[in-house]
């Protein structure tokens, strides 16, 4: 309650190129794969419609999760600390928290033409504190991030030696 939050960042758009084109792919297969196959031709029509309606099920299901997986990986930087949520799978979370005054290094890392071009990369921020690294991968502005953090970083430790530590 007494934090602001700073920044909330997700993962670029970008990376949902990749499961976006094996979804398209997956659309389609039924219409490309289906007619070569004879054996599939000798099967009943309810039971191909019943078979071409669970590809299409998983196909949905597939791009419904690469969605929400997307959508729920985030970090937030607040005026007090980081928090780190990962989204494994629909069943499984992950989140990790590191006090700012924690910091010890941040790392930027960009690679790739379309990265530098699109101004996506990496930051690594290690910790003192029972998590001792946190990824923010793939993210917009990364060095914009890093100096963020080393912001607040100096801050804290300005706080912590005035004395003014909440």
């Amino acid at each position: 309650q007494d934090e602001e939050v700073l920044l909330f960042l997700r993962q670029h758009i970008s990376v949902n190129i990749p499961w976006l084109i094996a979804a398209a792919l997956m659309v389609i297969a039924p219409f490309v794969l289906l007619p070569l196959f004879s054996p599939f031709k000798t099967i009943p029509w309810n039971f191909q419609f019943v078979l071409v309606l669970s590809w299409y099920l998983l196909t949905a299901g597939f791009a419904i999760e690469k969605i929400l997986m997307w959508l729920f990986n985030s970090f937030i930087i607040t005026d007090e600390r980081m928090v780190d949520i990962d989204l494994y799978s629909l069943i499984f979370k992950e989140t990790n928290y590191a006090q700012l005054d924690k910091i010890q290094d941040v790392t930027v890392k960009t690679g790739g033409a379309l990265n530098s071009l699109l101004d996506i990369g990496d930051v690594f921020v290690q910790t003192a504190s029972e998590v001792p690294e946190f990824i923010f991968d793939n993210i917009y502005h990364p060095t914009k991030v890093a100096k963020l953090l080393n912001e607040l970083m100096i801050e804290e430790h300005r706080e912590e030696l005035e004395g003014r530590v909440r």
